[in-house]
């Protein structure tokens, strides 16, 4: 197992994506905002959803419609290095965005704060 994340996966309601390299995640949790006067009386806080931003290899069977009007998901984010992360309550933010050459399709997805599985 390596020490450092290079390689993760990323599975829809259990099945698998053909993530391309670069896919990210922000964990979501509390946003903080100081709160101020005569002096900083300390931070006000704000849900903040997760996010995960993929590419995925656009290929014939692709469904894009399947994953463009997708919510109430439930997507996991695993590591190479051992841990992952599921996101409950998830959807894709817009539609995706196909560039050719490559076949690149990307999308945003938010959901739940990320919990350690």
């Amino acid at each position: 197992m390596p020490k450092v994340t290079g390689i993760v996966k990323i599975y829809v309601n259990g099945s698998i994506q053909r993530s391309k390299p670069g896919a990210s995640l922000m964990f979501g949790g509390k946003d903080r905002t100081a709160v101020k006067g005569h002096r900083l009386y300390g931070p006000a806080e704000a849900f903040r959803e997760s996010e995960i931003e993929m590419t995925i290899a656009h290929m014939a069977d692709t469904d894009e419609k399947a994953l463009n009007d997708m919510v109430d998901a439930t997507v996991e984010f695993e590591s190479d290095t051992g841990p992952s992360w599921v996101i409950t309550n998830a959807f894709t933010t817009e539609p995706g965005k196909l560039t050719g050459g490559e076949g690149d399709l990307a999308y945003t997805i938010q959901g739940d704060e990320a919990e350690k599985k």
